[in-house]
């Protein structure tokens, strides 16, 4: 991470990074980086993460912000250089790969999640089952075994615990957003 901030700094808006497109997490983790790190890298929005990924491995783009089920299979085979994870904490699955904050950017985490929507209105009874189901799915041994495989960690939580991840990350992203004039095109 150090070296990627110092050549950042040394190519000052020169040195370009991809994300799976504009708005998506990946563009705000390189957008928060940015920010935190007081660095000018030049976005490079891709439509979806698989051109972003294949755009870094070609080594049209120098710095990637994908996402760990798709980049950990070629840091593994030699063909990318891990350099952080974007979460708060280490993946467990790579335990030896340091976060940005732990790399030397105090503070950062940005952490992706996936969960299950609905419609406003659905009644609680409804909800609450609908909650329990899955997760006594996700939390089933044999899917989570496969889920694990793929570089996903099922995190089943409550859905008034879901609805305090959105505030908060609504919260949090729109306040970048509006700091540095973030646009989707």
């Amino acid at each position: 991470m150090s070296e990627l901030l110092a050549a950042a700094r040394a190519r000052a808006g020169k040195l370009t990074y991809s994300s799976c497109g504009s708005g998506t997490p990946q563009h705000l983790s390189g957008e928060l980086l940015k920010f935190m790190a007081k660095i000018e890298l030049v976005h490079v929005p891709y439509k979806g993460c698989a051109p972003a990924l294949a755009d870094g491995l070609s080594g049209q783009v120098p710095v990637i912000f994908n996402t760990v089920p798709n980049v950990m299979p070629h840091a593994r085979a030699g063909r990318l250089r891990a350099i952080a994870v974007t979460s708060g904490r280490r993946f467990p699955l790579e335990p030896d790969l340091p976060t940005v904050a732990e790399a030397g950017l105090k503070g950062y985490d940005v952490d992706q999640w996936f969960a299950v929507l609905g419609p406003a209105g659905i009644p609680e009874a409804v909800l609450e089952k609908l909650n329990r189901e899955i997760v006594r799915i996700v939390s089933a041994p044999a899917l989570r075994e496969k889920l694990v495989a793929q570089h996903f960690v099922p995190s089943p939580s409550t859905p008034a615990e879901l609805a305090q991840v959105v505030k908060n990350d609504v919260a949090r992203w729109s306040k970048l957003i509006k700091q540095v004039g973030i646009r989707v095109d």
